[in-house]
């Protein structure tokens, strides 16, 4: 598992990578209180976890995976992101959590959400007509709040 912390001092992040631009707003403390500026009216939930996809993103590319694709989608599932490093394919699930959550981000991913995941690899590869060498499915799991982060990836965990 790799592990790495953060902070967010920065209240916008971007990602530049194979012309993708993915962009997120953080929250920020303010007299004590918390306020979360979206670029839309998203809900917090999904503005976090937007947040928490660009911060995984970011992180797979400091490990220097090239980032193929993100929140690809089908009638039945969706892969947040795609990854690849030679002929080594890695598909990724981002989970993120607030610090006042009781359950760790990765709890989330249940056996019915690890069937769907894997039927949405399938479906990826048949649809893009890859055959790779090998294929993985990991969790990168993340802990945000107002100005620190911290990032788990969970290798083979799906």
């Amino acid at each position: 598992m790799d592990h790495r912390t953060g902070c967010l001092e920065i209240q916008y992040l971007e990602i530049f990578h194979k012309g993708y631009p993915g962009k997120a707003r953080h929250g920020r403390a303010e007299a004590g209180k918390r306020e979360v500026v979206a670029q839309s009216e998203m809900s917090l939930a999904s503005t976090m976890g937007k947040s928490g996809e660009d911060i995984a993103a970011l992180f797979l590319i400091e490990q220097g995976l090239e980032i193929v694709e993100r929140n690809w989608r089908w009638g039945g599932g969706e892969l947040d992101i795609v990854t690849k490093h030679g002929e080594l394919w890695r598909f990724v699930e981002v989970k993120t959590r607030g610090t006042v959550s009781l359950h760790r981000p990765e709890d989330a991913v249940d056996k019915n959400k690890k069937a769907r995941f894997w039927n949405s690899i399938e479906r990826y590869l048949i649809e893009k007509k890859i055959e790779p060498m090998q294929v993985h499915a990991d969790i990168v799991a993340i802990v945000l709040n107002e100005k620190e982060f911290e990032v788990k990836w969970l290798k083979d965990a799906v």
